[in-house]
């Protein structure tokens, strides 16, 4: 009981102001995807590291402790230990220690094209997370249109229902004054009836649309949010588009893309790994420098050795050959897919455009519908009062006004998702 009454004097959560252009600054700071996808750059900066510290100089000490019982020391320490042998009775325990500095002074390019590889990986990765920046930031753009448009036509249902209701008022006192008909009474009924299910439809709606838009941003599917905005023709500025020229907007998405970047780089990392494989049957040269120390107890020896290995390869089975040559047709294939996406974008930037200009075609014709709605819907209201109207003629007047501004939402909403979606195809940065 302590908990439930609890539970009752606990205020709820305040609503969350959100507007258009907070949209892609909420997107951004909250989306999981993006978050994933930030750790796979910084996985891809991390191999970078990796590559880059396989062409310095390694420092490192080894040690190896050896109990003998015959009193001989074993083949793998004779090398080190021919003095010590001559002079010595030797103990039957042995210990060995080596402080070794190693220096790739060349590996054929193999460490140099490893450098660059993983360098046009990370720009790779870091251009596909702009992308997915943008498709995130375009889904809650959408989501948020989604919402608006819900909400607009649940304030057009609810108006239609007063209309309703004041329609069915005054068919009832017409008929209680002798002036009108039972048939008016039930067109004017049905008509309530009709639009408060629009109301109860509408209203689902509004409710599953604010769910979506907080699971977007991750937050609880019963987040309420306040907005101050609705769907009008000035939103569109919150949304301009660089030109309505098709060739310069291709110019632009071509330039823009992110994963046209992508590709060039993963092209070129193509490149430097089939370098680096090429090198395989190249000479290799490291130079070591080491002070080992070799004994027991107060028969310790040491000495400085300077060694210089040179690696030679003169057969490899066409192992390398056969490792640049299927890099060689990764490379084409990629070719093929740069190409593919390169069509793929000039489509996209076309259908976008062509669907911004159809939508504004309709949303003059959807304004007007709206206007000449609303003075039919006067005209009508005007004639009944005066008796010289039907009840039918105004019911349908009126569901022919609230027709049209559903009609008019719908086009406020497609307008401002082709801009959005029009910006998208281009590439633009989010804002």
């Amino acid at each position: 009981m302590l908990l439930l009454l609890l539970a009752r004097v606990v205020p709820a959560e305040p609503p969350i102001h959100l507007s258009y252009s907070q949209v892609a600054p909420v997107v951004l700071e909250r989306s999981l995807d993006l978050k994933a996808g930030q750790q796979g750059v910084a996985i891809a900066e991390s191999e970078v590291r990796v590559a880059e510290g396989e062409r310095l100089p390694r420092l490192g000490i080894h040690s190896s402790y050896e109990f003998v019982t015959d009193n001989l020391v074993r083949g793998s320490l004779v090398s080190l230990t021919t003095e010590l042998a001559n002079t010595q009775p030797l103990t039957n325990q042995v210990l060995g220690s080596r402080i070794g500095l190693t220096i790739p002074v060349y590996s054929g390019g193999r460490l140099e094209s490893a450098i660059h590889q993983k360098r046009y990986e990370l720009e790779s990765e870091q251009q596909n997370l702009e992308r997915e920046r943008q498709r995130q930031v375009f889904l809650g753009k959408r989501a948020f249109l989604n919402y608006l448009v819900a909400r607009e036509n649940e304030e057009v249902s609810r108006l239609a229902l007063l209309e309703g209701r004041e329609t069915l008022r005054q068919a009832e006192a017409r008929r209680e004054a002798g002036k009108g008909t039972r048939f008016e009474v039930l067109q004017a009924q049905l008509a309530v009836s009709t639009r408060q299910q629009q109301v109860v439809e509408t209203h689902s709606e509004v409710e599953s649309r604010q769910a979506e838009l907080a699971a977007l941003v991750h937050l609880p599917v019963q987040t309420e949010f306040e907005i101050g905005e609705s769907l009008q023709p000035g939103l569109a500025a919150q949304e301009p588009v660089p030109s309505r020229d098709l060739k310069s907007l291709t110019v632009i998405a071509l330039d823009r893309r992110p994963e046209l970047a992508s590709l060039r780089a993963r092209l070129l990392a193509l490149q430097e790994a089939q370098n680096g494989a090429a090198s395989g049957m190249r000479p290799e040269f490291n130079l070591s420098v080491n002070y080992n120390v070799l004994g027991a107890g107060s028969m310790l020896y040491g000495g400085l050795r300077l060694m210089g290995e040179l690696s030679i390869p003169l057969y490899d089975g066409g192992v390398t050959d056969a490792r640049v040559e299927a890099l060689e047709h990764r490379k084409l294939q990629l070719a093929a897919e740069q190409q593919k996406e390169l069509d793929e974008v000039a489509l996209q930037v076309k259908q976008a455009l062509l669907a911004v200009e159809d939508v504004e075609t309709r949303l003059k014709t959807a304004q007007d519908a709206v206007e000449q709605g609303r003075e039919a819907s006067r005209l009508a209201g005007v004639r009944f009062s005066a008796g010289v109207g039907t009840g039918l003629e105004l019911v349908t007047a009126q569901a022919d006004y609230a027709n049209a501004r559903f009609v008019l939402a719908n086009a406020l909403y497609r307008q401002m998702v082709a801009l959005a979606q029009l910006n998208y195809a281009l590439g633009v940065n989010p804002q």
